[in-house]
């Protein structure tokens, strides 16, 4: 799993003994892993996070004076809550009109969602620009207005967001299709839910993330 700019930020590992076609483990954009890595997203954004394990933190107080006014007035919401954090003018599974972030990363069919498959790796996530800040906390967004003697600019800090953490929901259904191809190849599954989640510790870990 890489981030847009094709830094590895998570490396996933799957071991099947005995099979040794893996095309029908990874497809492509309409098969299982894909759609399950849609899905997972689906689910950390209505989550905030929660279900990848890494809850995201509620608007700051810099983002409550600076950002949450902006988003209010643009929108028309009359109250901008956790619920809308990285998303725009919807809380639901379903993104608006308007959304561009949660539908790249949770719609296999949209534009910037990214699936790509090289041999034995595959490279999920999306290519709109701002998600690596939000994912790695990095950036921030400025905020400008008029005044008197000019124009003022606050920089307000962008929060860490992870968006790339496999989670559980998204770990049991790789392993289920790993099981599924391992029978129909008349292997063994090689590889625990546990241990797909230790070997990604041990991945980031070596690249030093």
């Amino acid at each position: 799993m890489r981030d847009e700019t094709g830094a590895a930020v998570q490396t996933l590992e799957a071991c099947i003994r005995g099979a040794g076609d893996w095309s029908g483990f990874w497809a492509d954009k309409d098969g299982p892993i894909a759609k399950a890595w849609a899905t997972s997203r689906r689910q950390m954004f209505v989550s905030q996070g929660r279900s990848t394990g890494t809850p995201w933190p509620d608007y700051t107080k810099q983002e409550r004076k600076y950002y949450v006014p902006v988003k209010k007035a643009v929108t028309g919401l009359p109250q901008v809550t956790k619920a809308h954090l990285l998303r725009w003018d919807g809380t639901g599974p379903e993104p608006s009109a308007k959304e561009r972030l949660f539908p790249a990363m949770s719609q296999t069919s949209h534009r910037e969602f990214i699936y790509r498959v090289a041999g034995n790796e595959a490279t999920m996530g999306t290519s709109v620009p701002y998600a690596r800040k939000h994912n790695l906390g990095i950036g921030v967004y400025n905020r400008r207005w008029r005044t008197k003697k000019g124009v003022k600019v606050i920089a307000v800090p962008t929060p860490k967001r992870p968006l790339l953490e496999f989670g559980r929901p998204f770990t049991n259904s790789v392993r289920d299709e790993l099981k599924a191809v391992a029978i129909k190849s008349g292997g063994k599954v090689g590889i625990t839910s546990q241990e797909l989640r230790d070997r990604a510790k041990i991945a980031r870990r070596v690249r030093g993330l």
